[in-house]
């Protein structure tokens, strides 16, 4: 949030603040804040409690400690001063208060956003465990939302931990909150709601088993599971539910170790709205509170309850997005892997893997009338289709990637660490994402809190960071604050599961350890797409990676025998904070061109291009010289998708992006313009044009002559310069007659890949 400038630049002296507080109600009986303010003493049954907060619906604020200043309240929240400053700006006026013991700490959903920004892991639960409510503090397990409209009395609630659905329907307060369920993965994702940028977040659950077979000889088993969401290249939200398993062997000899093993795993498809593509993250929403929609029918349940009924505000806005349907994937993978680390304390790693990923896909309907369950009736992908269309290679579908690795320590608990990864996709439901890639990656470490059985170290490229340690501890703080539900399911798993396999009564015994550990890093990436012989660069792309881990492992020396076994939960979330967008190919814009213009539709024109697609199929598949009768039909229904908008070769999505790019758009402009004439100005007029530039149809988009180009684009676009007749084109029309025209053959492509 914006912060307002104020005239207090001394944050120490507390005796320039002037905080009139006369208009809040605590929402508690007894507690009169503009009393308590302006006497001497604190009134609360004669006393309110200093060093926790009060909540009133929308407001927080907090009673100070004895001594405590503005700055020790920010570092204990875990807040900016500025902040501070600023909620708290419109009461400094007031001279008459004489007690300054209370400080606003602002608007619940400002708060919120405040600590999302200040730090990147939610630390609420900092400032909820300092919540106090009648004669004992305790941790309050709602979020601020659900709340905000319950009155003073009912507020009031002591000698036990409050959950949201222990409160009474009768209060008129939401059980569950779609709106806010919405509202937090939109921040897990951010930029996901207009298609600016990319992020990842998932938790893994994994249990790795060591054993020494003799001196230097090592045998591992793991498993785990996970749930991953991300907004992928193409501007789809994906979801996906895990499982792994594998085995490897190796030697280990203190300063040498490597292992080389196989795994597999894949998608486990009982749940499957959790292994989908969906459009947006509002789309997959819809879908999967649809389905607890249903639960609750079927429970005698009354929907009002959880804010799901048919005229709650969330359908109001989001019966469109269910009306749309869905791709259920299913992934199943096999991978050979290699690992070598060499060194003391400092270790250089190198990684090595080849994995294969099947992939198979069923298209579900949407839903048109809330509460209805989804339809049994889907749609398989057409295999003799797709096997026609890449020359009758394989009709599987499938990701091929192989990669090596280099990690190069900086210190003890720091390093860098570069990817190369070669992928190849075939047969995609997308047909611009079919191909081959080159990926390259280096992470750069920021900083990593660890915390072993309580003792907490850091590390990080910031300067003097390390001899800091206050700070490594509030920042640790805040950390385990915001997982502390993560970290309690895996304190429990963890230890029991250890604990039973080393026959230990005490999980406590026997060396077992407690592993905390937190890391942020950058990553820079570069990726290029394969045209003919040749890799271009797509983009140049950054991110923010935070993770964060906690296990429990039995302790085990280097040369001892017997088995070694270790259980973590690891949260891992990434976001694209700039991209920079290259000029060598035109596949990565039209990628994200086609994706915001689907979503940008207005559905109630997709039946007739949905119709007329499938009642053409077979004529357009079985003469390759259809598209010149056809191609013209279907473009009037993809432009009547698009009367909403304010151009029907653009969308809002498409013209933020194009500005945040408009450098490199117009260079892709200028370089497909400049590799058509390059060609164009060679030809005799009996010859024919080039069949692709930068890998679009110029025959089926522009014509196979020179005469049929010049009927098709218009001569008017041809302009004479230095004697020779070349095609020059504006930003509009490069969207009309170059992108439009690849967004008409994904959307063919799409309609005729399912059966």
């Amino acid at each position: 949030m914006s912060k307002n400038k104020t005239n207090f630049l001394d944050f120490e002296e507390e005796e320039d603040f002037h905080i009139d507080f006369a208009s809040i109600n605590t929402g508690l009986e007894g507690l009169d804040i503009d009393q308590a303010l302006k006497s001497d003493g604190p009134v609360y049954d004669n006393y309110y409690h200093k060093g926790f907060c009060y909540y009133n619906g929308n407001t927080v604020f907090y009673a100070k400690d004895e001594g405590e200043k503005i700055t020790d309240i920010a570092k204990k929240f875990n807040l900016n001063i500025e902040y501070l400053l600023f909620v708290n700006n419109s009461f400094f006026a007031d001279t008459t208060v004489t007690n300054r013991d209370l400080i606003s700490l602002g608007n619940a959903s400002l708060l919120h956003k405040e600590i999302a920004s200040y730090t990147p892991i939610d630390s609420t639960a900092t400032i909820f465990a300092h919540f106090y409510y009648g004669s004992e503090a305790t941790a309050f397990g709602f979020a601020y939302e659900e709340c905000k409209n319950v009155t003073p009395l009912e507020k009031k609630i002591t000698k036990k931990r409050v959950n949201a659905t222990e409160l009474s329907p009768a209060t008129g307060v939401e059980r569950y909150s779609p709106l806010l369920l919405a509202n937090k993965m939109h921040s897990l994702f951010p930029g996901e709601k207009n298609n600016l940028s990319l992020s990842e977040s998932k938790i893994d659950f994994a249990i790795n088993l060591t054993s020494r077979v003799s001196l230097i000889f090592t045998v591992s088993l793991n498993g785990g599971m996970g749930l991953s969401g991300s907004v992928t290249d193409d501007r789809r939200f994906t979801t996906s539910v895990n499982w792994k398993l594998g085995g490897s062997g190796g030697i280990d000899v203190g300063i040498l170790n490597a292992d080389i093993g196989i795994k597999g795993g894949g998608s486990l498809n009982t749940f499957d709205q959790l292994n989908g593509s969906y459009e947006s993250i509002d789309h997959f929403l819809a879908h999967f509170h649809n389905t607890f929609r249903v639960v609750l029918d079927k429970s005698d349940l009354d929907p009002k309850e959880y804010g799901l009924d048919d005229k709650s505000s969330y359908w109001k806005t989001n019966k469109k997005a269910l009306s749309k349907g869905y791709t259920s994937v299913s992934k199943v993978y096999h991978a050979l892997n290699a690992n070598a680390e060499v060194g003391l304390d400092e270790k250089l790693g190198v990684h090595g893997e080849y994995k294969k990923t099947t992939i198979s896909r069923v298209k579900r309907n949407g839903i048109n009338k809330v509460g209805t369950e989804q339809s049994l009736e889907t749609y398989s992908p057409d295999l003799e289709f797709i096997k026609a269309s890449n020359d009758h290679h394989t009709d599987t579908i499938f990701e091929q990637a192989t990669s090596v690795s280099l990690d190069v320590p900086l210190s003890n608990d720091l390093s860098v660490s570069a990817t190369l990864e070669l992928t190849k996709v075939m047969n995609d439901a997308n047909k611009d994402n079919n191909g081959d890639y080159l990926n390259f990656q280096i992470q750069l470490p920021i900083t990593e809190i660890k915390s072993t059985d309580g003792k907490i170290s850091g590390s990080s490229l910031v300067d003097n960071f390390t001899s800091h340690k206050e700070s490594i501890v509030k920042a640790f703080s805040s950390i385990k604050g915001g997982l502390s539900s993560l970290s309690a399911l895996e304190n429990e798993l963890g230890r029991t599961i250890v604990a039973t396999v080393y026959h230990k009564k005490n999980a406590s015994e026997g060396g077992i350890e407690r592993i905390l550990d937190y890391k942020q890093s950058i990553t820079v990436e570069v990726n290029a797409y394969q045209e003919g012989e040749n890799y271009h660069i797509q983009y140049l792309r950054f991110w923010f990676n935070n993770e964060a881990s906690m296990s429990t492992q039995k302790n085990s020396s280097a040369t001892s025998k017997g088995k070694k076994m270790s259980v973590s939960i690891t949260a891992t979330n990434k976001v694209a904070f700039a991209e920079i967008v290259m000029e060598d190919t035109l596949s990565y814009i039209s990628t994200v061109y086609n994706q915001m213009m689907w979503e940008a539709r207005d559905t109630s024109f997709q039946k007739s291009l949905t119709t007329y697609l499938k009642q053409t199929k077979l004529e357009r598949l079985n003469d390759k010289d259809s598209y010149k009768e056809h191609d013209a039909l279907i473009l009037e229904r993809l432009e009547a998708l698009q009367k909403n908008e304010d151009s029907t070769y653009s969308c809002t999505d498409w013209e933020l992006f194009k500005n945040k790019h408009s450098s490199a758009i117009k260079g892709i402009k200028n370089k497909f313009q400049e590799q058509f004439n390059k060609e164009w100005v060679k030809l005799n007029d009996d010859e024919d044009v080039p069949d692709k530039i930068m890998g679009f149809d110029i025959h089926r988009h522009f014509g196979k002559t020179k005469e049929q180009v010049f009927s098709r684009l218009g001569k008017s676009r041809f302009k004479n310069i230095n004697s020779q007749n070349i095609l020059i084109i504006t930003g509009s029309e490069f969207e009309e007659l170059v992108l439009f025209k690849n967004y008409l053959e994904n959307r063919s492509y799409a309609s005729d890949y399912w059966k």
